[in-house]
């Protein structure tokens, strides 16, 4: 008979991957077996799983993440069709209020814990002076998106001539003024690199739109001929 240490090792195997989450998920969230749970626990996050094609897969891998940072509350309406199509793809998205300005030790907490928890992509979204993106890419090598936002006299121009300025080394790839559900596609594109079911999903959207770009293409030529 297996000790559990045999078991989860056991269970780990590439050909019973699923199982293994399911024995490690019931350890995790046992709190009468403390020991399985903490082996579960250290076995989940710690260990390489060989998977497709040789690569060693954890389940923080598993685990599709971004962040989405704002200036203020006024934003809020303009930035969640970005949360929205995130969702949509099975993406786990923060979302955070902090100003670069008024609240900027909160922001560089935020930032280190972005970096430490496996978060993919960081999109910011700032009016005006537009601080926010810069300010978050100078503490992270993950990717930033900027989405400049109208709300001045000079509705938004002014935050796109901010986020694009960036000195050479700190990058922050800049989407339209109020774009932020191109923000969430390019946030998506970057994760399927790595996430092929997002890739997927990617991949049929973009058909759809094919498909209905044709369909008003013929109803067109059908109209005149």
């Amino acid at each position: 008979m297996w000790t559990r240490e045999e078991l989860v090792w056991q269970l780990g195997k590439e050909s019973a991957f699923d199982r293994f989450l399911a024995f490690a998920d019931h350890f995790l969230y046992n709190e009468y077996d403390v020991h399985g749970r903490l082996l579960a626990k250290r076995y989940v996050e710690e260990t390489p799983i060989n998977r497709n094609q040789g690569r060693n897969v954890t389940r923080k891998d598993r685990i599709m993440k971004t962040a989405i940072i704002m200036g203020s509350t006024s934003d809020l309406s303009k930035v969640e069709p970005a949360v929205e199509i995130l969702k949509k793809y099975g993406v786990e998205v923060q979302v955070r209020c902090l100003s670069a300005h008024r609240a900027h030790l909160g922001l560089s907490e935020f930032v280190e814990e972005c970096n430490q928890n496996g978060t993919e992509v960081i999109i910011t979204a700032a009016g005006m002076a537009a601080a926010l993106p810069g300010v978050v890419a100078s503490q992270t090598v993950l990717p930033v998106i900027g989405i400049p936002l109208s709300g001045s006299v000079l509705d938004g121009m002014d935050a796109l001539m901010s986020i694009v300025q960036m000195p050479s080394g700190i990058p922050v790839a800049t989407v339209a003024i109020n774009g932020s559900k191109n923000a969430a596609y390019l946030a998506l594109q970057i994760m399927a690199i790595k996430h092929e079911e997002i890739q997927k999903q990617l991949l049929a959207e973009r058909k759809a739109m094919e498909e209905a770009a044709m369909k008003a293409n013929e109803e067109v030529v059908a109209k005149f001929q």
